[in-house]
């Protein structure tokens, strides 16, 4: 529907992690490009109607387009770091084998190497897996946050869970967000 498809339409200008009212102010602009009057058409009840209906059709949407790249963030991470450096696990493994696949010394090696800067105080591995990830996207800011916040995840010993959650990734995103 015309909803679904402003939003995917949207993503790629303002990134995985939306301002709410910026992206609701670009939802209406492309909305009124596509169909002259139709907020109007609603008056007053267009809030309601947004918030109730389209809002939560564009959050779900914005939610796949996350999950989709977290997978292409995992996947260029493996590549980079490659099977001797890295081991591989399934995303349901059992607690006690995520445990012991975050406190191996492959994975903590590799955590290590992530926040590793070079002389002009970037971070190599992650340019790379960014690179691999994104491909030929102009990569902003939120970009970059949203790859660490992902690669973190993966390999902190101290983050019992490899599977990308809302909540942790949401919290590790805004960390890096605020501090790039």
């Amino acid at each position: 529907n015309l909803a679904s498809r402003i939003c995917k339409t949207q993503l790629p200008l303002l990134g995985l992690y939306p301002d709410e009212l910026e992206f609701k102010k670009c939802f209406e602009v492309i909305l009124e490009q596509e169909k002259l009057g139709y907020i109007k058409q609603y008056g007053s009840q267009w809030v309601h109607f947004y918030t109730g209906r389209i809002g939560p059709l564009c959050r779900e949407v914005i939610k796949s387009h996350q999950y989709d790249k977290a997978k292409d963030v995992q996947a260029a991470m493996f590549d980079i770091f490659g099977e001797q450096n890295l081991s591989c696990i399934n995303t349901s493994a059992k607690a006690d084998d995520i445990q012991a696949f975050k406190n191996s010394n492959k994975i903590k090696e590799a955590f290590k190497c992530l926040f590793e800067t070079d002389d002009d105080n970037i971070l190599p591995y992650i340019e790379v897996i960014k690179k691999k990830a994104w491909g030929k996207k102009s990569i902003t800011k939120r970009d970059m946050a949203f790859t660490l916040a992902v690669c973190e995840i993966m390999l902190n010993p101290r983050h019992p869970k490899i599977s990308v959650g809302d909540d942790a990734l949401r919290n590790r995103f805004n960390m890096y967000w605020v501090s790039i």
